[in-house]
């Protein structure tokens, strides 16, 4: 069907049952996976029903990176050249960009000790030319 030439879905988390009927019932040209895997086995293992009945893309999620065995089953996968995380594809007569979410400790727990308190004890901080719009959430 001309309608449904991609199917977007996300966040599966182990399940694709879900995943593997929509393609069967909807026959996309393309499915666009959308992260947060959880990946028990390779991708193309968990993907074996429709593997030869639609292309597969996929952007990782930050849970994929939870434990080394979830990243080799997803980024030593057979469809590792469908990793679409910082790229602009042709696919199914559309162009996609793919960018891929990594919850990074570093950066939402940068310390023992946040550094800042609230969003106007941050905005209190920043130079009054940061943005045009500063002044909208310092209320």
């Amino acid at each position: 069907m001309s309608e449904n030439r991609i199917l977007f879905a996300g966040d599966p988390h182990g399940c694709f049952a879900n995943i593997i009927t929509a393609v069967h019932q909807y026959q996309p040209e393309a499915i666009v996976l959308l992260g947060d895997y959880n990946l028990e086995s390779p991708l193309e293992v968990c993907l074996a029903p429709i593997i030869d009945k639609t292309q597969i893309f996929w952007i990782p999620g930050n849970h994929d990176f939870d434990s080394v065995e979830e990243y080799e089953f997803l980024f030593s996968s057979s469809l590792v050249d469908n990793n679409l995380h910082l790229k602009v594809c042709d696919i199914a007569g559309h162009r996609i960009a793919g960018l891929g979410g990594v919850f990074a400790g570093r950066i939402w727990m940068p310390g023992d000790i946040p550094k800042w308190e609230s969003k106007k004890h941050w905005l209190d901080f920043m130079p009054s030319n940061a943005s045009p719009y500063t002044h909208l959430f310092n209320n």
